[in-house]
């Protein structure tokens, strides 16, 4: 899998006035997800979380992703996992 770089500086870079598209969202989403302190929104869930992860997906990956996910939510008892072959 050959992965664009070039996109990630347009991402950190967008203006969330432009209506231009990447990937199929707008820049405002982009920008709002620069904007996401996901640790700090995770403590604030109490319900419990079902983390599902297709080992194949080239989007989320099962050894960047998945493992970051398990990393935040470590020592969690609401949290259940679940690896997806294929």
């Amino acid at each position: 899998i050959k992965v664009n770089f070039s996109n990630l500086k347009i991402i950190r870079n967008l203006k969330s006035s432009s209506d231009n598209m990447l990937h199929g969202f707008s820049e405002a989403y982009w920008k709002s997800t620069n904007e996401l302190d996901i640790e700090e929104a995770i403590e604030k869930i109490k319900i419990p979380m079902l983390i599902m992860q297709g080992s194949s997906d080239v989007c989320v990956t099962l050894n960047r992703d998945y493992v970051e996910w398990q990393r935040v939510l470590d020592g969690r008892s609401n949290c259940t996992f679940k690896v997806y072959e294929g």
